[in-house]
């Protein structure tokens, strides 16, 4: 301990006491009627930082706690963010291959919902214009097998003929 002119706080100190047991201690020194006297006071090291170290491990399990609770969180908005842009990729294939098939579940709100909507939209548009395609294609055969009947007949009675059995089939 120093002697001297000193404050409280700078003659608070850890060090072993009796039987070698970690201690803090305070030395005051006093002055009571011309005589010098000194004040001791110690307190086993593990009751003087109780509290910190309980305020530590509260502090240290809060944290702990909170980072589990956003991580759990994060991967739960990624999943749900993820999940409709995978579905949407998956049936952009479908549709890209040809099939028609591909009709994604409607997503609640926000640019995901409004872009799977739009897909569907698309999607309805696609298989509308094959609708019609494939009956321009038909007609336009028919035009075309029927032109030919025509051209080989040299008279009205065999014209007819030919072209109702071209019709009929």
């Amino acid at each position: 301990m120093k002697g001297g002119n000193t404050t409280p706080a700078d003659e608070i100190q850890a060090y072993s006491g009796y039987g070698g047991r970690p201690v803090v201690g305070l030395y005051q020194p006093l002055s009571i009627e011309g005589l010098r006297w000194a004040a001791f006071a110690e307190i086993p090291e593990e009751v003087a930082f109780a509290s910190a170290d309980f305020f530590e491990l509260v502090l240290l399990s809060t944290l702990a706690i909170t980072i589990v609770f956003v991580v759990v969180i994060a991967f739960w908005m990624a999943r749900r963010l993820v999940e409709p842009i995978v579905s949407l990729s998956k049936a952009a294939k479908l549709v890209a291959s040809g099939s028609y098939d591909a009709d994604l579940l409607p997503v609640e709100g926000g640019e995901i919902g409004e872009l799977s909507s739009n897909f569907n939209s698309m999607v309805q548009s696609l298989v509308e214009g094959e609708v019609h395609r494939r009956g321009q294609d038909w007609l336009a055969e028919g035009e075309r097998g029927l032109v030919e009947v025509v051209r080989g007949s040299p008279n009205v009675a065999e014209l007819s003929q030919d072209v109702i059995s071209y019709l009929a089939r």
